[in-house]
Parts: structure tokens; C-alpha cells; sequence
């Protein structure tokens, strides 16, 4: 949102509240342990329609122990494996946090320390992450900054890179040379990325990024190679027909379906890139503005996250100004607003004291269809919670 792959806060009262949804440095760490992954453990559920997964509503650095427990400095992008391990980009902390199906944080990924990635130990390199995807096995795909100011056209950014981290804990380097400029074809790591958003990984390795400044969406493959997927570097309005062709105006989240379909947060419009490379418009007429209800592409739409849930059904988070939100795109093509302002709802038990949401900074889903979504609120907490809705 990345990125949007593609930011949030909070505060108040530990709670799970049951509402109805249908209208800095890190402490010394010990060797890391491999993860756990769905092989060996199995996510469960919950009948709670709104659950607190982690942060406290203070500020800092997160601590190893129970999630909810635990402080958080800016939680950005959220990934969710097989086995319902929750892996959140704390980005002001300078770590990857894991969160076990049962509530436990650990670190799993960076030092503390923002700088270039550094392979080898995952919790010994410096790491700003932004976006994360995670794929069957259990790797954790991470796009992160190096905190160096490089130019950008007439801009200043940040060097970016995409690391891969097993669940053994070693980290390498897949894609970014530490420079800003639009992607070149062939090894990934030679290549420039361009203010990447939002990454996306497929049932085969394939990992996709979303390069909101280079105005395209590339793919590496698992043999390190770099090609453009979407995309024709010009800005403007997505438009129909194969997908490199097309213009864009703000690529900055995507997904991907287990048939390979990419799902494009572009501005005005959320796109779908298909497995042959054609583009079409699944939601958004192409005006910013506020969801209306009814045909996904006749809606307003600004999007700045997406996520796949069960059913052919896709979440949507629609950037709001004042609150974000997240809407529903059905399988049949209709829209409408899954959640309305629900820092209002979340502000009555887990955040308390009328707390305001400001932003949605990532959003995820699991095997199931529920919701996991980072929130920033008016204080500058962080907090992720799961959304369990019927029908996701």
C-alpha cells in the first residue's frame, strides 16, 4: 500500500468485542527457531467477529510474549500463513513480528537497525520493512528501505529492496539493487525498483511488486529473473486489452488467486491482470470518491489495499481522508461497504477512550476468508486485529 502493500495506531482496553459486520532498538535475540508452519500446526477458530491479534495501544518497540500484550511502533504491512501465524511489518521498529496461532510475538526478521539487508541470520540484518506476502511453504517475502535518500526523478526516496526470509530464518536478497529508476528486465538484483508498494506471491513462487513511481507491476521468478507484468510506464487511467500496454495511474497493492489472476489497486479503479496478461476493470467507474452500493464498476472507488477472501469474493480497503474503510467486491460483480468507520466500532472495547482511525496500513487473509488489518489511530499506535466475517 506494500502500499500498499500498500499506516495506524491505538490505545485503551485489552477486549474482544463481538460486533456484528454483515451490513528504537530490539532487545538482544537468541538464535531464531524455524518457524512454525502448516505441516505442523493448524490455525483453528474463532467465533469472534472483531479480535484484537496485536499491540497494546502503546508505542515502542513490540516485546517477545503475548501479541496483545505487546507495544507496537508502526505496523504496516500483514501477511497470514497456512498454519494462522501472522507476520506484521512493524516499520518504526526496524522488524518482522511474528504472531503464532496462539497469541505468542516473536521477532523473526531485522535488527533494530535500518540500513541495507544483510544476508544470512534474518534477526541480524537491518530492516525497515513495508509489505510482506507469505507462500505455502512459509517463506516471508518483505519488501523493506534502506533509509538512504536517492534520487528519484525530481524526488528524493528511499533504496528498496525484496528480501526473502525461510522459517529457518535466513535471509537473501531477491530483487532491488538500492536504487531508484524503472526495472530492468533479466536478474532481479541488478535491477532498480521504483517506489514499490504492495507484494504478492503465487502458488508457483512467483513474486509480483507493485512499483508505484515506475507506473508497473514486475514479477520475478523463482529462477531470480525480473520482467514487467503490467504496465506501459505511462500514467494514466488502466485500460482494457493486454496488460503491459496499459497505462496506470498509482499501482500500490496486489494479490494473486491460486489460477494465477492478479488483483491491481490503481487510484480510481481495482484491475485484474489474468494468468494470459489481459487486463480488465473488476471495480471502480475511475472517480475517487465514496462507495455506492451495486455494480462493483459503476462505483467510486479509491483503493489502497486488497486481499483476497473466500468465495471469489475480494476485500478492498478504500481510502477515506478522515477513516478508512474496507469494501466487499462479490463474485458476481457487486460492491458494497464491509465496514463503515470501524475505529468507531474497535474504539468501544479494544481501543477505547474514542480513539479515531486515521488509516489502514495493510490487510490480509487467511485459508477462511477472515480479515487481518493493521490500523493506525489518532495517537500514532498501531494495532492489527482480525475481522471474521460470514461469507469473506
Amino acid at each position: 500500500m506494500n502500499r500498499v502493500q500498500a499506516h495506524f495506531r491505538f490505545f485503551g482496553v485489552l477486549a474482544t468485542v463481538a460486533l456484528p459486520l454483515s451490513a528504537c532498538a530490539v532487545p538482544s535475540q537468541a538464535p531464531t527457531p524455524p518457524r512454525t508452519t502448516a505441516a505442523t500446526a493448524s490455525s483453528g477458530s474463532s467465533t469472534d467477529l472483531i479480535k484484537l491479534i496485536a499491540g497494546n495501544g502503546d508505542t515502542g518497540v513490540p516485546v517477545p510474549g503475548p501479541a496483545a500484550s505487546s507495544p507496537l511502533g508502526r505496523a504496516e504491512g500483514v501477511a497470514v500463513d497456512a498454519a494462522g501465524n501472522v507476520y506484521v511489518a512493524d516499520s518504526a521498529s526496524n522488524v518482522v513480528v511474528e504472531v503464532s496461532a496462539s497469541g505468542e510475538l516473536r521477532v523473526v526478521g531485522g535488527n533494530g537497525q535500518t540500513g541495507s539487508p544483510v544476508p544470512g541470520p534474518a534477526t541480524q540484518s537491518p530492516l525497515t520493512p513495508h509489505s510482506l506476502a507469505v507462500d505455502t511453504a512459509g517463506n516471508l517475502y518483505v519488501l523493506t528501505s534502506d533509509g538512504r535518500q536517492v534520487e528519484a526523478g525530481t524526488a528524493l526516496r528511499e533504496g528498496w529492496t525484496l528480501v526473502k526470509v525461510t522459517p529457518a530464518g535466513v535471509l537473501s536478497v531477491l530483487a532491488g539493487n538500492g536504487k531508484q529508476g524503472i526495472p530492468a528486465a533479466g536478474p532481479a538484483t541488478a535491477s532498480p525498483l521504483a517506489y514499490p508498494q504492495g507484494v504478492a506471491v503465487d502458488q508457483t513462487g512467483n513474486v509480483y511488486i507493485a512499483l508505484a513511481d515506475a507506473l508497473m507491476v514486475v514479477k520475478v521468478s523463482p529462477d531470480g529473473n525480473l520482467s514487467v507484468i503490467a504496465g506501459s510506464g505511462d500514467k494514466g487511467a488502466p485500460s482494457t486489452g493486454p496488460a503491459v500496454d496499459s497505462p496506470l495511474t498509482w499501482p500500490n497493492s496486489v494479490a494473486v488467486d491460486d489460477a494465477g489472476n492478479l488483483f491491481l489497486a490503481d487510484d480510481a479503479v481495482l484491475a485484474k491482470v489474468s494468468a494470459d496478461g489481459m487486463l480488465s476493470i473488476v471495480a471502480g467507474s475511475g472517480e475517487r470518491g465514496a462507495v455506492v452500493a451495486g455494480p462493483a464498476a459503476d462505483s467510486p472507488l479509491h483503493p489502497t489495499g486488497v486481499a483476497l477472501g473466500g468465495r471469489g469474493n475480494i476485500a478492498v480497503v478504500q481510502y477515506g481522508g478522515q477513516g478508512d474503510t474496507v469494501a466487499l467486491v462479490t463474485a458476481t460483480g457487486q460492491l458494497s461497504l464491509w465496514s463503515d468507520r470501524l475505529a468507531m466500532l474497535l474504539s468501544g472495547g479494544v481501543v477505547g477512550n474514542g480513539a479515531e482511525m486515521l488509516g489502514i496500513d495493510g490487510i490480509a487473509a487467511d485459508t477462511t476468508g477472515n480479515l487481518y488489518v493493521s490500523y493506525h489511530f489518532d495517537r500514532s499506535n498501531s494495532v492489527v486485529v482480525r475481522l471474521a466475517v460470514s461469507g469473506a
